[in-house]
């Protein structure tokens, strides 16, 4: 079993490495609540599109183009409040909370029939729902919403499997040490906005 792992990372892309290096990166600068976490988060970006485009994981070759877009905003919107990092987290009720998740989960399924449909996509339904919960995740990171973190969590459970099905071994990895690091990064910056609240 070790001897099929230790083979698995060495025949590793360089490719596979550059995207979750520069991915991790990022996570740990937004665990962080550091601005530059979006300028790795665009390169990361755009290596992975090029990455799951190869691997036919379109729907989430598509998200790389949504996470570079909303990625310059981010950058932006940090970059003109550095001097309010901590006041800006933000909570979100949960009855907000489990509606987003119910809308994400509803047009994940709708994406996911019209990949299954039209393309020749490799898991059109993981693939999709991987979609809809990044974007939304995306999108609360973005106004430092809290709840950003149970989302990425979310996301990484269901990319572990799709990865090892796949074969990719050291993205599985890596979104192994992305769900742990949700964890880090929720009691960070929940420990931010109660000293802030204080």
């Amino acid at each position: 079993m070790f001897s099929i792992f230790i083979n698995a990372l060495q025949n590793t892309s360089h490719l596979e490495w550059a995207c979750n290096l520069t991915s991790l990166v990022c996570v740990i600068l937004a665990a962080r609540n550091h601005v530059l976490t979006w300028f790795f988060g665009i390169v990361s970006c755009l290596l992975f599109t090029y990455f799951f485009m190869n691997a036919k994981l379109y729907a989430e070759a598509a998200l790389q183009l949504f996470f570079i877009a909303t990625s310059v905003w981010g950058w932006w919107h940090w970059s003109s409040q550095t001097n309010k990092l901590v006041s800006l987290i933000q909570t979100i009720p949960i009855k907000s909370v489990l509606l987003a998740i119910l809308i994400a989960t509803g047009v994940g399924v709708l994406y996911a029939f019209g990949l299954q449909r039209f393309t020749d996509a490799a898991n059109p339904w993981i693939d999709s729902q991987i979609l809809t919960f990044s974007m939304l995740a995306q999108w609360w990171l973005m106004q430092r919403k809290i709840s950003t973190w149970f989302i990425w969590g979310l996301v990484n459970t269901l990319s572990i499997p799709l990865y090892i099905s796949r074969e990719f071994y050291v993205s599985s990895i890596f979104y192994s040490l992305y769900w742990v690091m949700a964890i880090v990064a929720y009691l960070n910056w929940r420990k931010s906005l109660l000293a802030h609240t204080l």
